[in-house]
């Protein structure tokens, strides 16, 4: 599954009281993450993602993520339970004229699509056909 989060962060917004969004995810495997913020937002615009009240991207508490157009793309290995599928964009805005965006998307597996997964699948089936069971 693939989701595209975009969150308009209005001009002056506090980080104490950050305009936010909410993302629903699948229970799954979240494999790739990416944040992007136009040319222009001059790393005044600041995001996090965050679940269950505990901020998962970045990792680091006291981390965000700023920009000027750089994509900030990662692949990732986080695990979505069920009941744990509402995640939080929330942003902040330092630019005291202008509101700026914050896209994000999130690649969300079946654990059954991930790579070692996958092999362990495949040769289970192969040696149950092969015991005939």
């Amino acid at each position: 599954m693939f989701y595209e989060f975009e969150l308009t962060v209005p001009a002056n917004t506090a980080q104490n009281a950050p305009a936010e969004l909410e993302c629903l995810l699948t229970v799954g495997i979240i494999s790739k993450v990416g944040v992007y913020m136009l040319v222009g937002t001059h790393w005044l615009c600041h995001a996090v993602i965050t679940e269950g009240g505990y901020q998962v991207y970045p990792s680091n508490p006291d981390g965000d993520f700023a920009s000027n157009g750089e994509p900030i793309e990662f692949e990732e290995h986080y695990t979505v339970k069920k009941g744990h599928t509402l995640f939080k964009l929330k942003g902040w805005n330092e630019d005291d004229t202008n509101e700026h965006k914050v896209r994000v998307r999130i690649s969300v597996q079946n654990e059954e699509e991930m790579p070692p997964n996958k092999a362990l699948n495949t040769i289970s089936k192969f040696l149950s056909r092969m015991m005939g069971l």
